[in-house]
């Protein structure tokens, strides 16, 4: 089911956003990997607005003025070689622009757009859970080269954005192609994980590794995976890693906290009462990056916190 689509103009930019409706999901699964545990139920009681399409690098050009990627093949392609920090500094740049408040998702938002009102670990597929790469069968992987790029279809680089089949709910490259940016502070499992959709903020002063979703383009299949979950440093590049954004409803009250509370360009959502609500659970401001060799030599993998 495609939900409504509409494009925003968010200062320099129009971007495309689809209208993700509030509701409920179980986020996680029950296979092997500790990270992706314990599954748990998470309820949205608003609906947000997703872009429909990873950030390209002609959004990346007009918003900041810079071309950082690698693979500069076209202007559709997805940025990548962008760090979490520099990815909350472009959202606060268009959030200053647009007078919106524009974010990084959440992981549960990432992981509920993405599942697009499927229960599966693949929003095509009732099949799962499974344990590594080699459990996934061959037509799991044959209908996964309709939607994503990733080890097997992608000849070694990224791709424009949308020449894949969207998910339920009209994402285009929510799996493979770029890894995707959200909000959240790296932790090895769910356990004390919001259950209200907000980011998973607590102990983001003394860690310095964010949350990465949806698997790349030099990724296998089982990356490539709505509950799949990996990390890197915030300040890190690699020719991976992109993002995509959240843009909220036109609220000045919220515009300030944004500058005031935060600094990195994450929003501080209205939500229910939570333990994270403490000036200690939100993250530092944004620091300026250690340099583009430094991020690339560190490979993806698998969850390492």
């Amino acid at each position: 089911m495609g939900l409504n689509v509409r494009s925003e103009r968010l200062g320099p930019v129009s971007v495309e956003v689809v209208e993700i409706p509030p509701g409920s999901f179980r986020m996680g699964s029950p296979n092997e990997l500790f990270s992706e545990t314990p599954p748990h139920e998470v309820t949205f009681g608003r609906g947000f607005l997703l872009g429909k399409f990873p950030i390209t690098q002609e959004e990346w050009m007009a918003v900041t003025g810079s071309e950082p990627s690698r693979f500069r093949l076209s202007r559709r392609h997805p940025v990548e070689n962008v760090s979490w920090d520099e990815a909350c500094e472009f959202c606060r740049a268009l959030s200053r622009l647009s007078g919106r408040v524009v974010r990084l998702p959440s992981e549960a938002e990432w992981e509920y757009a993405c599942r697009g009102g499927t229960g599966g670990e693949l929003f095509f597929s009732a099949q799962g859970p499974f344990a590594d790469d080699t459990a996934v069968p061959r037509e799991i992987r044959d209908v996964l080269r309709g939607y994503a790029w990733f080890d097997e279809n992608s000849g070694g680089e990224t791709h424009p954005v949308g020449l894949g089949k969207a998910n339920p709910f009209g994402l285009h490259d929510i799996l493979g192609n770029v890894w995707e940016w959200c909000e959240d502070t790296w932790h090895a499992s769910y356990a004390g994980a919001p259950l209200d959709g907000s980011a998973f903020l607590s102990g983001s002063e003394r860690q310095p590794r964010r949350c990465v979703r949806g698997g790349a383009w030099d990724m296998n299949a089982f990356r490539c995976r709505s509950s799949y979950r990996s990390w890197d440093w915030r300040d890190a590049r690699t020719d991976r890693t992109g993002l995509r954004i959240v843009v909220e409803a036109q609220d000045s009250s919220k515009l300030s906290r944004v500058a005031d509370a935060h600094g990195a360009g994450i929003s501080a959502r209205t939500k229910a009462p939570s333990p994270l609500d403490r000036p200690e659970a939100f993250p530092l401001q944004c620091r300026f990056p250690r340099g583009r060799d430094q991020g690339l030599a560190r490979r993806m993998g698998p969850p390492r916190g």
